[in-house]
């Protein structure tokens, strides 16, 4: 198995867009998107789906905020066996 090595939030985007084709922001100006290891995002609504499972079975830690954003804390992420 591949290992996964995630440095960046622009390569936690990558990956994202490499594994399912779905392109998630990384506004780097949004407040509240300012920590290091944490990407605040829309997930669009046909999609959130096939990205949360993605996610899940990263053991990436989401927290849902309103409309569709979440905090995706890419700090976590590693694969579950």
């Amino acid at each position: 198995m591949k290992s996964t090595e995630i440095k960046s939030k622009a390569d936690f985007v990558q990956f994202i867009k490499e594994q399912i084709n779905i392109e998630i922001t990384n506004d780097e100006t949004d407040s509240l998107n300012g920590k290091k290891n944490v990407i605040y995002t829309k997930i669009p609504d046909m999609k959130e789906r096939l990205v949360l499972s993605l996610l899940a079975e990263y053991n990436v830690k989401i927290v849902e905020h309103r409309n569709n954003y979440y905090w995706m804390y890419i700090k976590t992420m590693k694969r579950v066996a």
